[in-house]
């Protein structure tokens, strides 16, 4: 099929766009990344609330612009490094992308791991962007396919490297006294008590669903009376599902193309490989540097940090499990307790604010923005 008959093609036939081209599916990813962050942010003023005495205060005005500027930098090399690792790509499987279009892939895909539970929303939104540059499907799934596998060797290679590191770098207290000393427990009763009662929210929720789903329909329901306006315009629960079941339809769609783009890539483009590697590394080196920077500020340079950073994926793995937007505060939870073992427990709560302030709500504002603007160039294109 030509291109020009791929553009006049209806949304339903191209599932990949129907999460920017879909009447509604705006309003319903900010809904989702609001109850994130709400739930983040109850989750972290807890933390600040058992961990805050007057010394809190006199620690934070100590850090002063200079750090802020510093975190801030660190986030804007993670997405440049996202950008340029679709960038390269890309062009390697013959698009010529922009750089600025790129970037504003890679931001989307950010706000929607941030958006979404368990982070599927970053793919969904990187391949409805992709194709609204020009990707097809089948290359832009083949592009994310290797972005993901080329994620999943910088976080083995960072955790083969900064564990051991943890042990053996000289300074400091051994890792081994810090593990002895054990945890705050004030700190750890409290997050430890909250995360087990999250879990268990969860689950009773996820029964409770299921057993809704199989309750009989009632006779009132069975019979629903059809007027002109529910005739015209679907529930919007129904449209919300078919919207999801066509994102599901686009994934499996792409999965066959993206086998042999991901053959193409990795056979015929080694140096393109080689070149997302070194960014994906500079992209997660800069994103989960974040948090020992926080610490070295508040604690000092001899914290022994290198624990920091594959500790830092266990969490983000702990909080895509729990299938809520944000992690449902698990994040910040499992951070404070981790946090004990390198600050004192008024700090806790403060590192745990400036850390998730730049590496999630940062996420959620600036890449809740640029996805909006995108929604809404693209229902601008559509009305022309």
């Amino acid at each position: 099929m030509s291109d020009a008959a791929g553009r006049r093609a209806p949304a339903a036939a191209r599932p990949a766009e129907a999460v920017l081209r879909t009447p509604g599916n705006g309003r319903h990813w900010v809904l989702v990344a609001a109850a994130g962050m709400l739930l983040a942010l109850a989750a972290g003023g807890v933390v600040v609330a058992l961990t805050f005495e007057a010394a809190t205060w006199e620690a934070l005005a100590r850090l002063g612009p200079p750090i802020a500027a510093a975190l801030a930098a660190l986030m804007l090399g993670s997405w440049l490094a996202a950008g340029g690792r679709m960038w390269v790509l890309t062009r390697a499987m013959g698009h010529r992308l922009r750089f600025r279009d790129a970037l504003r892939v890679a931001v989307c895909g950010e706000f929607g791991v941030a958006a979404s539970p368990t982070g599927l929303g970053g793919t969904a939104l990187r391949l409805g962007v992709l194709r609204t540059c020009g990707v097809p499907l089948g290359d832009g799934s083949a592009a994310v396919a290797a972005d993901l596998i080329l994620d999943l060797g910088v976080a083995i290679l960072i955790t083969a490297v900064a564990l051991p590191l943890a042990f053996v770098m000289p300074g400091g207290q051994p890792m081994a006294e810090e593990l002895a000393r054990g945890i705050d427990p004030r700190v750890a009763a409290w997050a430890g008590g909250i995360l087990a009662a999250l879990a268990l929210a969860v689950a009773a929720w996820k029964i409770w669903s299921a057993r809704r789903r199989r309750r009989p329909p009632s006779a009132a329901a069975a019979r629903p009376e059809v007027d002109a306006t529910s005739a015209a315009e679907p529930a919007e629960p129904a449209r919300r599902a078919g919207t999801w079941a066509r994102l599901k339809g686009a994934l499996a769609h792409g999965l066959d193309r993206a086998r042999e783009g991901l053959h193409t890539l990795f056979r015929y483009h080694p140096r393109t490989i080689a070149a997302g590697f070194l960014l994906a590394f500079a992209q997660l080196l800069c994103r989960y540097s974040v948090l020992p920077l926080t610490v070295v500020a508040l604690a000092g340079p001899d914290a022994r940090i290198f624990a920091l950073y594959p500790l830092q994926g266990l969490l983000m793995m702990a909080a895509h499990v729990l299938v809520l937007p944000g992690g449902g505060g698990s994040v910040e939870l499992g951070g404070a307790a981790i946090l004990a073992l390198y600050l004192p427990a008024h700090l806790v709560g403060a590192a745990i604010l400036l850390w998730r302030l730049f590496t999630f709500h940062w996420n959620v504002f600036v890449g809740g923005a640029v996805f909006a603007a995108t929604v809404a160039r693209e229902g601008k294109r559509l009305a022309e």
